[in-house]
């Protein structure tokens, strides 16, 4: 190329190594490969326009879903030449009827996959059977690592010993105690956490499946990002069922109290009782769709403890980028309802010793009573620069956990004793 000048020859330079560098941090941000070749042949027209552009265009990137997901993290995404296979055997009676289990939804979503080390791939073997003869049909359950599943419930269980002996090579595994009624059973890990068992392996409960499918559907629409806290419409969303803890009844009186004289703007649905019914217009309950939305929109989830603390809305809020409201004594276990009569509320500790341990020092929001919701509320929402980061803390918190809870499971599946015999104590 011909110059009239060595200042013409320094300007065209200048241009190639700034369009150079615009690009390059362009696909860092992008995470697209671009060469250098191609930056030198655009680079008059890249280093003229990247500078108007940088900041709106980083903002945007920054907020994307994309920047909340675990997958992002290299941990998660490295390649791996080999992986181990993992049999899940979801396990239930042979007479039990096809219902599907929620507390089995951490199996069912992609909460191993995004934050797990990428070494395991899963086998899920759902309505697996529990022959009462422990009859062994198939070849692959003499072979680990796997793991056997079962609930804690008549309904849908397989019991402790029928479980061992259809599963004898798999470590065993026992959900929807949360109420810790199991604990004194030979089960090898837990599904909802509990401080007397910290030798247990663990697994968290992550988002219901029928909620995540349908934030997998609000994700699939054109250029989906988590919207920053003080960009949201509803201060706080409160979706709950009041029969399931007396507490929730006297939150929703608090709350319907007070939406007449507060100006905050909130969503709510607060059913008198839960239900499995499907007519959503008779059982005031809303459907997925909507609940992902009112997520998806609120600065804040308030997160009252039902039969337990430890509860799918708070994984939920959390992946929606909505901040949870928990009370003081939900978030330690001090309350929980009576074994007798799970509607009545007593002020003694959850069976459940210290069901939220793990979240103890979490960027969240923890009330000394449901009394100072309002005040509290009012008092951070002045603050919208905060509340942005406080969502951002929190997701980054979030992620950290789930990847050591998931990891930390692999390492117990993979462990090759039959039951987890060292106590080791999770490291938050």
């Amino acid at each position: 190329m011909y110059f009239h000048s060595r200042a013409q020859q320094r300007r065209f330079c200048l241009q190639i190594i700034l369009g150079s560098a615009a690009i390059f941090a362009a696909s860092f941000f992008l995470g697209e490969k671009v060469s250098t070749t191609d930056a030198a042949v655009e680079g008059g027209r890249v280093s003229n326009s990247i500078a108007s552009g940088a900041s709106s265009f980083i903002n945007t990137r920054f907020l994307r879903f994309s920047n909340f997901n675990a997958q992002s993290d290299p941990k998660t995404t490295a390649s791996r030449t080999t992986k181990s296979t993992v049999t899940i055997y979801l396990a239930r009676d042979e007479k039990q009827h096809d219902i599907f289990n929620f507390a089995h939804s951490v199996f069912k979503t992609d909460i191993l996959q995004r934050y797990g080390s990428g070494r395991l791939q899963y086998l899920i073997r759902e309505q697996a059977a529990c022959n009462l003869d422990c009859k062994i049909d198939e070849p692959v359950l003499q072979h680990e690592p796997c793991l056997a599943v079962t609930r804690s419930s008549k309904i849908m269980g397989c019991d402790i010993e029928h479980l061992k002996c259809n599963y004898p090579q798999c470590k065993t595994m026992v959900t929807n105690d949360e109420l810790c009624n199991k604990i004194d059973l030979p089960f090898d890990a837990r599904e909802y956490y509990t401080s007397e068992m910290p030798h247990l392996g663990y697994l968290p409960l992550g988002p219901r499946m029928d909620y995540w499918l349908s934030f997998q559907k609000i994700q699939e629409s054109h250029q989906f990002f988590i919207v920053p806290s003080s960009k949201r419409k509803y201060s706080f969303n409160a979706i709950f069922s009041q029969n399931t803890n007396n507490a929730r009844k006297s939150l929703a009186d608090n709350i319907d109290n007070n939406r007449h004289t507060s100006k905050l703007p909130i969503f709510t649905r607060m059913a008198k009782e839960w239900t499995h019914e499907v007519d959503i217009a008779e059982n005031e309950q809303l459907g997925t769709d909507e609940y992902m939305g009112a997520l998806l929109d609120s600065i804040f989830t308030i997160s009252p403890a039902g039969h337990s603390p430890e509860c799918f809305r708070i994984f939920e809020a959390v992946e929606a980028g909505s901040i949870p409201v928990l009370s003081y004594d939900d978030m330690h276990g001090i309350s929980r309802p009576n074994p007798n009569n799970r509607k009545d509320l007593r002020n003694v500790e959850h069976p459940c010793k210290n069901p939220l341990r793990h979240w103890y020092g979490a960027p969240i929001v923890v009330l000394d009573s449901w009394s100072d919701l309002y005040p509290t509320l009012d008092s951070l929402l002045k603050d919208p620069l905060a509340l942005d980061e406080m969502q951002v803390k929190l997701r980054m918190w979030y992620n950290d956990y789930m990847q050591k809870s998931v990891q930390k499971f692999e390492d117990f599946v993979l462990d090759s004793s039959s039951s987890v015999a060292k106590e080791v104590a999770f490291e938050q």
